[in-house]
């Protein structure tokens, strides 16, 4: 039996990669050289078994209808390692010839860990990554002290753990790879292959790409290296592979970010020193998508240069915009860390050229109907804005708020993005002039402390804000489109303002100096106008032949209200006029109002007087 032909004669795996039937095809045959491993039959091909059964536990393709075809194979594998594992010694193991390239200082039980660990954190499928723990713990368990760190590691790639692919990803494998830098090095392989960043849907791209992130905020040694590595193999895609792009484009910029936290926050800095940061390569990441002399870098790029116009590359031109939004966003971060200290910058203040690529490219994925496409590009002009001088600032701004106003846009739904930017570039728009405002009158007044600037500020000037004036045509855009649309029943642009009021105008306060106190005063950027509009839309009942299409806006007032609540931004007879309306909301029959409503409230409960009714 030890020279049975079935494992002679299969050769190469990749020889039957022409079969029309190749994944079941490969499913039988994997399947039956675990069970002759089970068996113990196969002792002289056993290397050639071996090597057939570790590859084809990274086996993939996709169907024409783009579904996973490849999963029966790995769950085959993990039964044959899993097999191998019980049924040979360990002698046995360390003396079969390598058949394919692995590190000199890898044993073969070491390189097939390796395996199982990429497999049972990374891989798609659930049943997979529990069949690779439970190979893995029984490779640790019977081959003593040939797996490094062998039992911390199980410990973590624990088989209830993985059962959830985002916790596997984004946490398992992050902790993995804390063990020994050989966990990290295979992890990030794996991250940057069809099980992370080359994932068939958009959300396992993203998710890998954040875990690429985390993996190297937690090895801060490690940031040329993973840089370098996410870079080129961007660099050596194609650019008709939209989706790969998509997931490398991401995961270099979450390494930019965590280059970033690290510098300013200090978080293992001791592990890499500021000299080490390749900031000039970090400021050709400008380039990665376009060339900025004014032509395209390939004849084929993702951002391409017709006559006067930029136009996105197709296939799939939201998820480039998606990357390149994303990108954008943190390299602009990278400039402006710290303006007190340049130090805390990793790279350079892109040229002319690229801030107008840039914008165009911003303005491009504004203009999309996709609403992460939207959130990425709104990021992205809040990131830019912090580089831009105040003349550039002003002019985009009004070209925006010009959208705004007279609608002239070929779709309706063009509109939401350039909301959601006006919302995310709000308090980066301007600053006031310092002296220019009810301040300078408090000097030698006695007046202490906020509260008491508040109180006087209420009953002496109580028309005056701390808001620049394109932070004040900013609001009158917003809530006059916001009463315009309310008159046309257009609940999704009603939901867009109110969501863009609550994540940018009032998360803002505007700066003032104080000369009595000698310091920065940072005062809420809120005008009754705004409140009337939030509490106006606490009562929106719209219906129409989709159904209470109203509660949509309830439930953004009801965030605009949370935000009012925890900003303190609201004074005792407000807070009685809100909360009352809250609480009807609070006993709607609509659960998504109801429970928005009642988180609304319940932090607040003792402070209104209401913990003991509503709590006995």
């Amino acid at each position: 039996m030890s020279g049975f032909p079935y494992a002679a004669d299969l050769g190469p795996f990749d020889v039957y990669r022409r079969n029309a039937d190749l994944p079941a095809c490969r499913h039988g045959l994997v399947l039956t050289l675990s069970q002759l491993i089970y068996n113990g039959v196969v002792k002289e091909n056993l290397p050639n078994v071996l090597d057939t059964v570790a590859a084809a536990l990274n086996f993939q393709q996709s169907s024409s209808l783009r579904v996973s075809v490849g999963a029966n194979v790995r769950d085959a594998a993990c039964y044959g390692l899993w097999a191998l594992a019980r049924r040979y010694s360990t002698s046995d193991i360390l003396q079969l010839p390598y058949g394919r390239a692995t590190s000199e200082n890898c044993t073969r039980i070491q390189s097939l860990a390796n395996d199982l660990v990429v497999t049972a954190t990374l891989d798609p499928d659930g049943n997979i990554r529990r069949g690779a723990s439970a190979a893995l713990q029984e490779m640790v368990g019977r081959h003593p002290d040939q797996v490094r760190h062998g039992i911390p590691l199980v410990q973590v790639v624990d088989y209830h753990a993985i059962a959830l692919r985002s916790k596997a990803m984004l946490g398992v494998a992050v902790d993995t790879s804390e063990i020994d830098p050989t966990y990290w090095h295979v992890i990030l392989d794996g991250l940057l292959s069809w099980r992370g960043v080359g994932s068939l849907d958009g959300r396992s791209r993203r998710q890998a790409a954040d875990a690429v992130g985390r993996l190297t905020l937690h090895s801060g040694a490690e940031f040329p290296t993973a840089f370098e590595t996410v870079r080129d193999q961007l660099l050596r895609t194609p650019y008709e592979e939209v989706e790969l792009r998509h997931g490398l484009i991401l995961a270099l910029a979450e390494v930019v970010q965590a280059m970033l936290e690290t510098n300013t926050q200090g978080a293992h800095i001791e592990k890499v020193p500021t000299h080490y940061l390749p900031k000039d390569e970090i400021s050709a990441l400008w380039h990665v998508f376009y060339s900025g002399d004014g032509t395209p870098s390939s004849p084929r790029a993702d951002v391409t240069l017709d006559g006067k116009k930029f136009i996105i590359s197709s296939p799939s031109p939201d998820l480039r915009l998606e990357a390149i939004c994303r990108l954008i966003s943190i390299l602009a971060s990278s400039l402006v860390s710290d303006a007190s200290n340049t130090e805390f910058a990793i790279s350079s203040k892109p040229s002319a050229a690229d801030l107008h690529m840039c914008i165009e490219v911003i303005d491009l994925g504004l203009y999309r109907t996709d609403p992460i496409v939207i959130s990425a590009a709104a990021d992205a002009a809040a990131g830019i804005f912090r580089i831009l001088d105040p003349t550039a600032r002003e002019r985009l701004v009004r070209s925006w708020v010009a959208i705004i106003d007279n609608g002239s846009l070929r779709r309706k739904t063009d509109q939401l993005g350039v909301i959601a930017a006006l919302g995310a570039v709000f308090q980066h728009v301007g600053d006031r002039v310092v002296g220019s405002s009810p301040m300078s009158e408090m000097a030698g007044s006695g007046i202490t402390g906020h509260q008491g600037v508040h109180q006087w500020l209420g009953s002496v000037h109580q028309d005056w804000q701390p808001a620049s004036p394109m932070q004040i045509l900013i609001i009158d855009a917003l809530l006059t489109r916001l009463r315009l649309e309310h008159s046309k029943d257009s609940t999704e642009h009603r939901c867009a303002i109110l969501g863009s009021l609550t994540s940018g105008v009032l998360q803002c306060r505007g700066q003032d100096y104080c000369p009595a106190q000698s310091y920065m005063l940072m005062l809420p950027v809120v005008t009754d106008d705004i409140l009337d509009t939030i509490y106006t839309s606490l009562g929106d009942y719209t219906i129409n032949e989709k159904g209470d299409v109203g509660s949509l806006v309830r439930v953004e007032a009801i965030n605009a209200v949370a935000m009012l609540l925890a900003k303190d931004l609201l004074n005792r007879s407000a807070k009685q006029k809100f909360v009352g309306r809250i609480c009807g909301l609070a006993t709607e029959k609509l659960d998504k109002v109801r429970w928005r409503a009642w988180n609304c409230l319940q932090p607040y409960l003792r402070t209104f007087g209401l913990a003991d009714e509503l709590l006995e």
